[in-house]
């Protein structure tokens, strides 16, 4: 429920053995930044380092937002009445985020049943095996699933705190959370909670990683990333994707999107102007495909496949429709993957498999 002032209701719950460093985190992103109006709700009788509800469980009610801190002892039960304030607030399909054992509180609602959730990797195992109808991932910052979203230690918590208010109001607003907290903005859920002690010193990556967010307007290569830490190909993938958790050109290919995301919340340039200018570039240039088309192992040309293959594009990644037209159109499609109509009616169209003639008739026919 928004509140009367415009602003975005987040609270934070306030369980008993309540750790104040995770309370700390959401009580400053969320409670200092202008679209939100913060509650803290609880029973009253919870005083943990000075901590004491502001507002009852039932204010719960109106919240857009709410935060579920960490807690000592996470082996010992949740008051009920805090499990169904919490269970409450699911079935309204409020976005929800735990830190750390917060997650076991979410977990004796059911609320985690059938679902993907993290937590602190030190309660990976507890985790299972007080809820075994959750499907625990292992070393992951957060995890998000619908409006639920887990997270790991009070690190990762300012990450989905980030996430949050990259959702609600935008990548230079999380931008500006971040850099008054003097935090990266880039982490995303893939990036492992940590890394191999053992492992080589990871400055060269992340040295690496800088010199393509400044050089972003430039064709950037997987070659050219492993030349410029030093190591081999094979080994920089390794490494690239052990510390950041994706292929290093899926990473670029994400900082293009954001900063496309950017310049469209910030500046008056048109899509066109910044596809050409921002993300223009691929790993590597499109290779011409002759009129009649190529055909690949199964025997269909690249027309034909494109015939059969659904009109909907990816929607796993989470930025407004402009973003996506800006990156079809730094990709070279005349339209975003998905929006484009399909054609209606009945049709034919012939098309050669293994050496013999298909007919389709309708749509979604053969």
């Amino acid at each position: 429920m928004v509140a009367a002032d415009g602003r975005k209701v987040a609270a934070i719950l306030v369980l008993p053995r309540l750790i104040t460093l995770d309370f700390s985190i959401p009580a400053h992103v969320l409670g200092t930044h202008p679209g939100y109006e913060l509650l803290v709700c609880g029973t009253g009788s919870e005083a943990t380092g000075g901590i004491r509800p502001t507002h009852s469980l039932a204010e719960l009610r109106r919240a857009d937002l709410l935060v579920v801190p960490s807690y000592e002892h996470p082996e010992l039960p949740v008051p009920d009445e805090h499990v169904a304030a919490i269970h409450g607030v699911a079935e309204r399909g409020t976005r929800i985020v735990s830190a750390c054992t917060g997650t076991f509180a979410l977990a004796a609602g059911g609320i985690l049943d059938g679902r993907p959730a993290t937590t602190h990797w030190q309660h990976t195992d507890l985790l299972r095996r007080r809820h075994p109808l959750v499907d625990v991932v292992e070393n992951r910052v957060f995890v998000e699933t619908g409006t639920v979203v887990t997270s790991a230690g009070a690190g990762a918590l300012i990450d989905a705190c980030l996430h949050v208010v990259r959702a609600d109001f935008g990548a230079t607003a999380a931008d500006v959370v971040a850099k008054e907290l003097v935090f990266s903005s880039a982490r995303g859920s893939t990036e492992p909670q940590y890394v191999d002690p053992n492992a080589p010193d990871r400055a060269g990556l992340r040295a690496t990683r800088e010199w393509v967010l400044e050089n972003i307007r430039d064709p950037i290569t997987v070659q050219r990333m492993a030349d410029r830490s030093g190591f081999a190909r094979r080994t920089f993938i390794r490494r690239f994707e052990r510390e950041v958790g994706m292929p290093p050109m899926r990473w670029v290919a994400r900082q293009r999107i954001l900063s496309a995301r950017r310049l469209l919340e910030t500046s008056d340039w048109s899509v066109e102007c910044i596809g050409a200018n921002r993300i223009r570039h691929r790993a590597e240039p499109p290779r011409p495909v002759p009129q009649g088309g190529r055909h690949d192992a199964h025997g269909l040309s690249q027309a034909a496949r494109a015939s059969r293959r659904p009109a909907t594009g990816r929607r796993d990644v989470d930025f407004p429709l402009a973003a996506r037209i800006a990156t079809n159109v730094a990709c070279g499609y005349p339209a975003p993957c998905g929006d484009r109509p399909r054609p209606h009616g009945a049709e034919t169209a012939a098309h050669s498999v293994s050496g013999r003639r298909r007919y389709r008739s309708g749509p979604g026919r053969w």
